[in-house]
């Protein structure tokens, strides 16, 4: 039997792309950046380069957290 040993989570902040742009477009993300400490929303290639150091060597001593990735937005 194969246990797992590794095991990340990524959460994601309020980001650019998908159905908010749709629905408010500019002025959405404008005043949705301004309550972010880092003054805009998260791209989503900035996940994704996430995600990938995550699933690649370098992480791996990284295990069992769920790693935000909102710009600080969690410290509002």
């Amino acid at each position: 039997m194969h246990l797992l040993r590794r095991q990340q989570r990524v959460r994601r902040g309020i980001g650019d792309g998908g159905r908010r742009d749709e629905i408010g477009g500019d002025l959405v993300r404008s005043q949705l950046g301004a309550t972010n400490p880092m003054g805009r929303l998260v791209s989503p290639e900035e996940v994704a380069k996430t995600v990938a150091f995550l699933a690649g060597v370098d992480s791996g001593f990284i295990t069992g957290h769920c790693l935000e990735v909102n710009g600080g937005l969690a410290m509002n």
